[in-house]
């Protein structure tokens, strides 16, 4: 092998190094589901239509939450969202309960729009 070819090996032995400490630095791990993520699907299994609107359930708690709102266990007590069939029937509207179970703690969400309201 003359100095050359020995060159050339050195050099890709360095490159290859490089690009594995390179490719550790980038590797971004995606933590598992957050405990309060998990906690929130978990409490809204129960939810009407829940195949439908996931998203929207899970997004809408998450900022009920948040915001101090709602407790996660008034979810949990709940069971999730209840589809509105009185004032509401004909619209994708549903709603939890938040601080009693009483209609005037009722929460109402349209799950196509996002929109939460009293």
């Amino acid at each position: 092998m003359n100095s050359n070819s020995l060159i050339d090996v050195a050099l890709m032995a360095i490159r290859y190094a490089v690009l594995a400490l390179l490719a550790s630095l980038l590797v971004v791990e995606t933590p598992a589901l957050g405990s309060d993520e998990s906690a929130i699907v978990k409490a809204l299994r129960l939810s009407d239509d829940l195949s439908r609107y996931e998203s929207a359930f899970v997004k809408a708690t998450t900022d009920l939450v948040a915001s101090g709102r709602c407790a996660l266990a008034d979810i949990e007590e709940n069971g999730g969202w209840v589809k509105s069939t009185t004032t509401y029937r004909n619209e994708p509207v549903y709603f939890v309960y938040c601080g009693g179970l009483t209609v005037a703690n009722r929460i109402y969400l349209n799950a196509e729009t996002g929109s939460i309201f009293k």
